[in-house]
């Protein structure tokens, strides 16, 4: 690691936060997990793939890309299934000519999963990737076995809800909070991951602002714009109860409260996982803990 780290700093212009996005690469290498690129139309969609058994796709969320999310799981996870974490378009190293919209971001993981001619897989979705889960299964029910789905309200999330979002973290609107454009709306976005209160200092979310959140914020709203101005789409009404479906959900997450949980778990006639102690996102938090339920499960 001596040796390491002079070459990360020398590679990354000292950037703190590139510094990180390399060392969870090397990360990912190390457990067989190799990156790709494919180009399928108007999308690009570049993913990470390794491990070996049956294929599991993991969909990231807003705040980062599909590595960052995922990486706490890559150990765990290759031990047993071929795992796929892509970037979904406009996050990370993914990125499209079409409208940025829910449905666009389910076609473009069917035309990952066609290019590797997967036909049955289990996808395991956080936040904004849970409802691209429940969307990839609308589009194509037959393709998938079981769906696990991480602190995500789907169905459940309606205009009362977003405004209620807002007035607990003192936001116009959910955009601000999940499109940080200011060094401190990063620290408030990392924020939301996590039980317990973090700290850090501006130059380093300056550092992320600048490195990680700095593109694509026309689009990123214009998915969130999506989500409300279609919100109909994943209806109760239109949405067809998955055969097999786990939800796991932070026990103090406040951007969808556990209740939001138990009342999805009813719908899709799922078991419920509470994460103890975890936020938003249990499989940073509480590595050990979301592993083991997650893949009990799959088993």
């Amino acid at each position: 690691m001596r040796l390491l780290l002079p070459v990360l700093l020398l590679s990354t212009g000292c950037s703190l936060s590139k510094i990180g996005m390399h060392a969870i690469a090397w990360q990912a290498h190390r457990t067989g997990m190799e990156a790709h690129t494919l180009v399928a139309g108007e999308h690009t969609v570049r993913y990470w793939m390794g491990g070996q058994g049956p294929p599991v796709l993991l969909i990231h969320g807003f705040g980062g890309d599909g590595l960052a999310t995922w990486s706490r799981q890559l150990d765990d996870f290759t031990a047993e299934h071929t795992v796929i974490v892509p970037d979904l378009l406009w996050f990370g190293a993914s990125h499209s000519q079409a409208q940025p919209t829910l449905t666009h971001q389910a076609e473009a993981q069917l035309a990952l999963l066609d290019a590797l001619e997967l036909t049955a897989v289990d996808v395991v979705g956080i936040s904004y990737g849970g409802f691209v889960t429940l969307r990839l299964y609308q589009l194509a029910e037959d393709r998938f076995n079981r769906l696990v789905i991480v602190d995500s309200p789907g169905p459940l999330f309606s205009d009362e809800d977003a405004e209620a979002l807002a007035d607990r973290f003192g936001v116009a609107e959910p955009e601000e909070l999940f499109v940080p454009q200011t060094p401190a709306a990063v620290g408030a976005l990392i924020g939301l991951a996590y039980y317990e209160e973090k700290h850090y200092p501006r130059f380093l979310l300056r550092d992320i602002q600048r490195n990680l959140f700095a593109d694509h914020h026309d689009a990123l709203r214009g998915l969130l714009a999506d989500l409300s101005t279609n919100r109909d789409l994943l209806a109760p009404s239109t949405l067809t109860v998955p055969p097999a479906s786990l939800v796991v959900w932070g026990s103090h997450d406040r951007v969808f409260p556990p209740p939001i949980g138990a009342s999805l778990a009813e719908l899709l006639d799922a078991e419920l996982v509470t994460i103890q102690q975890a936020a938003h996102a249990p499989q940073i938090e509480r590595p050990e803990s979301f592993n083991q339920a997650v893949l009990e499960y799959l088993r």
